[in-house]
């Protein structure tokens, strides 16, 4: 897929080569009659992990997070913690994919695994803004005004097919578990942040 000496895809090339070789992205479950797609290709989806998050972490000195997640095959485990099987595990990046895999090579989605350290490697931000409630008003009734803001609040936010579930019970320890298919997102001082928005937007009207 890749020559001697070639410098890996961008971001963009590389979305652009996946949907130019497949019919059924957007598709949630994909049928067999379309076995002939690419999306069906596991060689196809396994060098595309390889090209981007492993050989072009490499040949662009990328600063990544490097852990890789690796999608279980659904329809021998499901997409449940059964049996203490989750959906996924994690490695931390190496030079060779085969190897970092190891074992599970024949267990791996690879199709799933794209897509999902696509969106785990991905910067997002949240926006939590305070208007008045006549700008609302406004909006509501179609009226085509910006929407200004009397307090506003942008904070990086990360992708994560975990998720972390609080106890009010200040004893119990703070629980991770698989949330895959779904993704979460977290923001690291959240504590912090909601008291800005409170301090800030305590007497707006």
């Amino acid at each position: 897929m890749l020559g001697v000496g070639e410098e890996t895809p961008s971001r963009f090339d590389l979305l652009s080569m996946v949907k130019k070789h497949s019919n059924l992205l957007g598709k949630t479950v994909v049928e067999e009659e379309d076995a002939s797609d690419v999306e069906m290709d596991g060689q196809f989806w396994h060098d595309v992990f390889d090209l981007y998050f492993v050989r072009g972490k490499e040949s662009k000195r990328r600063q990544d997070d490097d852990l890789l997640f690796f999608v279980r095959k659904w329809r021998e485990h499901g997409f449940n913690d059964k049996n203490g099987v989750a959906p996924y595990f994690v490695r931390r990046w190496a030079l060779e994919l085969d190897k970092l895999v190891g074992e599970s090579f024949s267990e791996v989605d690879w199709r799933r695994s794209f897509y999902l350290n696509m969106i785990a490697h991905t910067s997002y931000s949240v926006t939590v803004a305070i208007c008045s409630q006549q700008v609302l008003r406004n909006r509501q009734v179609g009226q085509d005004t910006p929407l200004s803001s009397i307090y506003k609040i942008v904070k990086t936010v990360y992708a994560s097919p975990s998720r972390v579930n609080f106890h009010l019970d200040s004893k119990k320890e703070v629980e991770t578990t698989p949330a895959y298919p779904d993704i979460c997102f977290a923001i690291d001082d959240f504590d912090s942040t909601f008291d800005a928005v409170l301090s800030n937007g305590s007497g707006c009207i």
